[in-house]
């Protein structure tokens, strides 16, 4: 990581290039917690589809329609 952000700074002619970056940078860590929270959401649905199963089957059991 070090060597990318030397080869950055070598690079840098303007001193505006470091917001670009940092826009970047800003961007990626956006994404990455927009993935984490698509997990975890898909993790909570996961659950209650399992609760909803559990409850349909005690339901089906009550009935006598297993």
């Amino acid at each position: 990581m070090t060597d990318v952000l030397k080869i950055l700074a070598t690079k840098m002619n303007d001193p505006r290039d470091i917001f670009i970056y940092l826009f970047i940078v800003f961007l990626f860590m956006i994404i990455m917690w927009m993935i984490k929270l698509l997990f975890k959401l898909s993790n909570q649905m996961t659950k209650s589809v399992e609760l909803l199963n559990i409850l349909v089957y005690r339901n089906e059991a009550s009935n006598g329609n297993n």
